[in-house]
């Protein structure tokens, strides 16, 4: 009896790991497909960029144009971005944007 009782809580326990598990895993997809839907956006605009122009490109204005995710999912999107100097920080006056260059 003692038997079956601990069997099944063991087996309740490796449920629950399991289900949490599976949890962190599609929320790490869900950014993972967030990060390159922006990413995607980002690029075709960067393509359009001459040696004259730029894109100014902040938290807020993905925010306003990908209305359908989260603020975190952003921002981890951002962070990549950024990581991968894709989006740059302006030498003139600091602000971040998309300009013409050899990293695509």
């Amino acid at each position: 009896m003692m038997d079956a009782l601990f069997y099944i809580g063991l087996f309740g326990v490796t449920i629950i790991v399991l289900g949490v598990l599976a949890g962190k895993y599609l929320n790490y997809l869900s950014y993972k497909h967030v990060e390159r839907d922006i990413k995607d956006w980002v690029i075709s605009y960067r393509k359009r960029c001459t040696d004259n122009n730029r894109f100014i490109v902040t938290v807020e204005t993905l925010q306003n144009s990908f209305r359908e995710y989260d603020t975190s999912q952003i921002e981890y999107a951002w962070a990549s971005l950024v990581k991968e100097r894709i989006i740059e920080q302006d030498p003139v006056d600091q602000e971040w944007c998309i300009r013409k260059g050899v990293n695509l």
